[in-house]
């Protein structure tokens, strides 16, 4: 594409001695001469010599002396989402190697397929299922009764989704998720643990992306569910009950207990876990390895076990990591007295 095509694109101001073409997108380090490339907001390029970029999308405060003239310059607020839009454009998502719905994918007959739907070998549809149109369904995915899949969903690999689960329109699910499962939820009874029987569903809205062997949970009696636009990493726990609000993101290997809440664009890092029944206000960040043990007021930002506000956190763990040099001062002040006390 031409320099000139990409701008308009995603929405940057051209800053180029000429219009050229651009063959690829490279991480600023190894761009090559025919490559697009971007500097991302607050940070420094490399040495003048080391830069071999056609062009680098920066954002507009970013001083063109920093580059060589010959290297053109795409100005944006936000260079990493151009980065995201021209990588998009210059290397689009290969599409599904299968079409149509496969003979040898079971499509049980009381299912309801919509339009330009791609069903891989050996998927299973069960009965009263609808998929929407131009959705793809990849081998080994398992989509039981009474299921909605939405408009241009896309469930990779070894994808399960429980009887009465529910998905929004471009939802996108990478390989062995599963949606729909038991919670984990039991009484104790005179012989042991009694199964508490789920009866609720997942919900999921619009734009979701799940990631790889994530586990989402169905409600008891009430549903679980996953808000409009939030993202999921890979090896994710939802439990039962649980609200994702639109636009949260959940990062690697965290996990929610029963009925827990996220407002809206809440962010939970790597590894936190957040404890049942427990509300995390609206855009509020929470650190990685962190434990929500109580509820967190909206807009803030908590770090560790217990997670309290990041500031507090960071203080302790300075003081924590000192401990060493402070109980010598101790020890020495102690001696000292015992010295003066004559004991």
């Amino acid at each position: 594409m031409l320099l000139s095509e990409i701008a308009q694109a995603i929405g940057a101001e051209l800053d180029a001695p000429a219009d050229r073409s651009i063959e690829s997108i490279q991480s600023i380090d190894r761009a090559t001469s025919d490559a697009l490339t971007f500097l991302a907001a607050g940070k420094q390029p490399p040495a003048l010599d080391q830069l071999h970029a056609a062009a680098v999308i920066v954002a507009p405060d970013v001083e063109r002396d920093l580059f060589p003239k010959e290297v053109a310059l795409l100005r944006m607020d936000n260079p990493h989402l151009g980065f995201a839009l021209a990588l998009g454009l210059l290397s689009p998502e290969p599409e599904a190697p299968f079409e149509d719905v496969s003979p040898q994918a079971f499509v049980d007959p009381t299912a309801t397929i919509g339009a330009d739907v791609a069903i891989a070998p050996g998927a299973w549809i069960g009965p009263r299922v609808t998929v929407g149109t131009g959705s793809v369904l990849y081998p080994g995915v398992s989509i039981a009764e009474d299921c909605v899949i939405g408009a241009h969903c896309t469930l990779f690999a070894n994808v399960s989704v429980y009887a009465k689960s529910t998905l929004g329109e471009r939802v996108r699910i990478h390989s062995g998720t599963t949606v729909g499962s038991d919670g984990f939820g039991y009484a104790k009874g005179p012989r042991g643990s009694v199964k508490i029987p789920h009866r609720g569903r997942v919900v999921i809205g619009d734009d979701v992306e799940i990631g790889a062997n994530v586990a989402i949970d169905r409600g008891v009696l009430d549903h679980t569910v996953i808000g409009t636009g939030a993202k999921i990493d890979n090896l994710v726990q939802i439990g039962h009950n649980c609200i994702v609000g639109p636009h949260s993101i959940i990062c690697g290997q965290a996990g929610m207990a029963g009925s827990g809440e996220l407002g809206v664009g809440v962010v939970i890092a790597g590894q936190v876990g957040v404890g049942g029944h427990l509300k995390v206000g609206d855009g509020a960040t929470v650190g990685a390895k962190s434990g929500v043990t109580t509820d967190l007021p909206a807009g803030g930002e908590y770090l560790g076990y217990p997670a309290t506000d990041a500031r507090t956190a960071r203080r302790a763990m300075a003081i924590l990591y000192r401990l060493p040099e402070l109980r010598r001062h101790v020890d020495k002040i102690s001696r000292q007295l015992d010295e003066l006390l004559g004991t």
